[in-house]
């Protein structure tokens, strides 16, 4: 019996990974919460900008990159974007990506990729200087193929939720003793605790990029915040091996829907830093 719900268990998980078609030049990538679609535009004597736009169904988040940028991490930009006939100004956030990848992300309501889908170009600015002047020729196709992967996202969560409700019952781990207030509690020299315990674990999906370039195990560390709650917040990219391929942005996806057992989470605020390991089926 027990051998026949591991089986159905990891079906079911493995039916949740989709290998999506490319569509308008874009690459639609899923990951365990978002859908994003993916491409690099040539820049005649420089490095290539590489964009991402990433839905969760609610929101849409606009990631723009490029080697030559100097952004900082966390750093607030007021940009201006048009898009079509929308138009919008407000503050992005910088990010650092492998760390020599460094531009900004944006969040917008999920009305943003109908705009998306109708324009032709997305132009970015901040104050007099011109920031990307991207085509968006293939918008349309490609927004369709990302709206069929986020809805197979949501409705595969629902469907893993409601599985985990179902044995929700049975401990995660009857035998684990909670340590004394007393027992010492390792941290590297900075503060950071690294002898993190988990009740449910990151599980990240292998980057379709990654396994087409036939990489088969990588490794990322990541650095979060801990929660009363049990999740993690405020978490970045320490490192990522191999880098360039999308294993600390698929990392940082996973550990969105992990959760610390009580002996950590009682730590919060503590900050983390943990190993997320990747294999290739």
């Amino acid at each position: 019996m027990i051998a026949t719900i591991l089986t159905v268990a990891a079906l079911a998980t493995a039916a949740d990974q989709r290998d999506w078609p490319s569509a308008g030049g874009f690459d639609i990538l899923q990951s365990a919460r978002t859908c994003s679609l993916e491409t690099d535009y040539p820049v005649p004597g420089r490095s290539p900008i590489h964009m991402a736009l990433v839905s969760d169904g609610s929101k849409v988040r606009l990631i723009l990159t490029s080697m030559d940028w100097s952004a900082r991490d966390g750093e607030k930009y007021d940009l201006n974007f048009t898009l079509g006939r929308w138009t919008y100004t407000g503050k992005a956030t910088g990010i650092i990506e492998d760390y020599v990848n460094k531009g900004f992300i944006a969040t917008f309501d999920g009305d943003f990729l109908d705009e998306f889908a109708a324009a032709t170009s997305l132009y970015v600015a901040r104050e007099d200087q011109v920031v990307a002047n991207l085509s968006l020729g293939g918008s349309a196709a490609a927004s369709s193929v990302l709206r069929r992967c986020v809805a197979h996202v949501i409705a595969s969560n629902a469907a893993s939720a409601e599985q985990e409700r179902r044995f929700a019952y049975i401990a995660t781990d009857p035998f684990r003793e909670t340590p004394t207030p007393a027992e010492p509690q390792p941290a590297t020299s900075a503060g950071v605790i690294t002898d993190v315990v988990w009740a449910r674990q990151p599980r990240p999906e292998f980057p379709v990029r990654a396994r087409e370039r036939g990489t088969r195990s990588a490794t990322a560390v990541l650095e979060c915040a801990a929660t009363s709650s049990g999740n993690l917040a405020s978490c970045s990219i320490i490192s990522e091996t191999p880098s360039g391929e999308g294993f600390g942005r698929a990392a940082l996806e996973a550990a969105q829907s992990a959760r610390l057992a009580p002996q950590t989470a009682d730590r919060a605020p503590a900050r983390l830093r943990f190993v997320v390991s990747f294999r290739a089926d």
